[in-house]
This record gives C-alpha cells, sequence and structure tokens, in this order.
C-alpha cells in the first residue's frame, strides 16, 4: 500500500446519540464500522494512514427536546403512558431535521451551531494528517444532508466568495482537499421537494487529481427495507447527469442481521453490516492512492 494518508469525518444522523458531547478523538457512534475497517487494514496501518474523527451534535438539541418532553409529558396523566416511547421517537428524530432547517431568524441557532462542530473536526483533521491530505466524509442519514449543505456552503465560499456560516482559514478547511462522499440511509430528497427538479444542483466533485483516483466519488448506500434511505440520481436533472458520468452511483445493499434486515431497522443497521464496510474499505484503499493534494 502506498505511504500515502487519508483524512476521514464521519457524521451521524438524526436521534439521540448521547446527552453530552464525548472527547473530539473518541470514537462513539461510529465504533461498529471504525472496529471492523482497522480489522481490514490492521492496527498499525490504520493507526499511522488514516486519520478518523467524528461530528458529533446531538447534544446541541438534547436540553431543548428533553426539556419538552418532561413539562410536556412528565406529569402523572402522561409518566406512564403505553405510547411515551413512540412521542420519544417523534421529539429525538423528527425534532433534529425540523431543529436544522436554515432560518433567516437570528435565534434559530442550531443550523449554524451544527456547522460549527463540522468545521471543529475538519480542523482537527488537518492538525491529524497535514494540510494536503485527501478528505472522506462518512455520513448517515440526516448527517448526509448536514454535509451535503455544509460541503457546498464551503464550495460557494471558495469558488465565488459568498459569505459562510462557519469561517475557512485553509485550503484544508475550504475542503479543496474533498476527495469522496460515502451517504448511506440518506433523505437528502425529502428535503428537496420545496423546489422545482431542475433547480437542485448537488455539490461540486473534488479536484481532477482526486478523481483520477475515485471516478465514483459519491456512493450513496442504502437497504430498500430502509424507508429513510433514498436514490439521489432521481432528485432532478443535475444529479441525474452526475449519475450518467459516473460520479455518483445509487447502491443497494441488504443491511444487518437476518432477522432486522427485512425491517425499516436496517436504517441503523449499516454501520457493522459486511456489504457497507467493503464499500467503505474501498473508497479508503483509492483515496490512499491519491497522495498530497497540491492546491
Amino acid at each position: 500500500m502506498a505511504q500515502n494518508r487519508v483524512a476521514i469525518a464521519v457524521i451521524h444522523g438524526m436521534g439521540n446519540q448521547g446527552v453530552s458531547r464525548p472527547p473530539i478523538n473518541k470514537v462513539t457512534f461510529s465504533t461498529p464500522l471504525y472496529h471492523a475497517l482497522v480489522q481490514k487494514f490492521g492496527q498499525d496501518a490504520f493507526r499511522t494512514k488514516i486519520a478518523w474523527r467524528e461530528v458529533f451534535w446531538a447534544d446541541l438539541l438534547y436540553p431543548s427536546q428533553l426539556g419538552y418532553y418532561d413539562r410536556a409529558f412528565g406529569g402523572r396523566d402522561f409518566k406512564h403512558h403505553e405510547w411515551n416511547w413512540a412521542r420519544d421517537y417523534v421529539i429525538h428524530n423528527l425534532g433534529d431535521p425540523a431543529a436544522y432547517f436554515k432560518s433567516t431568524d437570528q435565534k434559530a441557532y442550531v443550523y449554524k451551531k451544527i456547522h460549527e462542530r463540522v468545521a471543529e473536526t475538519i480542523t482537527e483533521l488537518e492538525s491529524q494528517a497535514g494540510e494536503g491530505t485527501p478528505l472522506l466524509i462518512f455520513a448517515h442519514s440526516l448527517g448526509g444532508h448536514i454535509m451535503s449543505n455544509y460541503i457546498y456552503d464551503a464550495q460557494q465560499y471558495a469558488l465565488r466568495g459568498k459569505k459562510a456560516i462557519v469561517g475557512f482559514r485553509s485550503d484544508f478547511e475550504m475542503l479543496k482537499t474533498f476527495s469522496g462522499f460515502l451517504t448511506f440511509g440518506c433523505n437528502i430528497p425529502v428535503f428537496t421537494f420545496g423546489y422545482k427538479p431542475e433547480d437542485l444542483h448537488p455539490i461540486a466533485g473534488p479536484c481532477a487529481q482526486a478523481q483520477a483516483k475515485i471516478k465514483t466519488w459519491w456512493q450513496n448506500v442504502n437497504d430498500r427495507e430502509d424507508v429513510l434511505g433514498m436514490p439521489l440520481a432521481a432528485i432532478g436533472e443535475h444529479y441525474n447527469a452526475l449519475a450518467k458520468r459516473g460520479e455518483l452511483k445509487d447502491h443497494w445493499i441488504d443491511a444487518g442481521p437476518w432477522y432486522s434486515s427485512w425491517t425499516p431497522k436496517a436504517h441503523n443497521d449499516y454501520w457493522a453490516d459486511p456489504d457497507f464496510v467493503a464499500i467503505a474499505e474501498g473508497n479508503i484503499q483509492k483515496a490512499l492512492k491519491i497522495g498530497q493534494i497540491g492546491v
């Protein structure tokens, strides 16, 4: 294997991932995928060649979600209601994309705060891997929409000087070494229905040096039973053109163990699924062949 490095930012999707933010170098929600890849590459090779950091943002919403739940359903009338688990699911899952919605209201802070978390992770990855290191992004569920927005904002800032939500200080932070996007259980299409299909434009691809090694730089992996996971090429003509050029590929896999892979529970089963791990490994192997990106 070439003596190159790759940086990987992994982001979670909707749902309660924890009440507090873990240390930035701690592996939490991505543990099954992380350990599976360590076994694939070998512990020493993984440690020296791959910088892995998680974007953890669930704690930003937990206090307001829990506060509402306690105020509304914590009293005698609701405290032991049989459907409280469903209310909890709605608040912690459907409440996440609703809160993330970009708004011009200055009091609507979540979009900016989540993007600041992403920026902190990217900065940390640069300190670990170096400024010219190829950057891969692995994004689950709502995390795919978050990272698509973040990449788009960074590209608009880098190419057109448009105002950005967060500050970018280096080429790495402006995602000029961005080399691949792996989305899984992705629900980006849900956020597009307020626009005409012809007005929907995907993020731009990586630089030519990266695309020479990773032609299909955006892989979107879903399970047919995962009702939250959706193909991207059908969003509109510009996404379809990306797929026709071979830069975007929608994959179907059967994620998870036999007792849950045939149900919507498959949405959370990608992390340890062998087929998904193999796709992630392939992305990393290709990225390791890119070498340092000169920008």
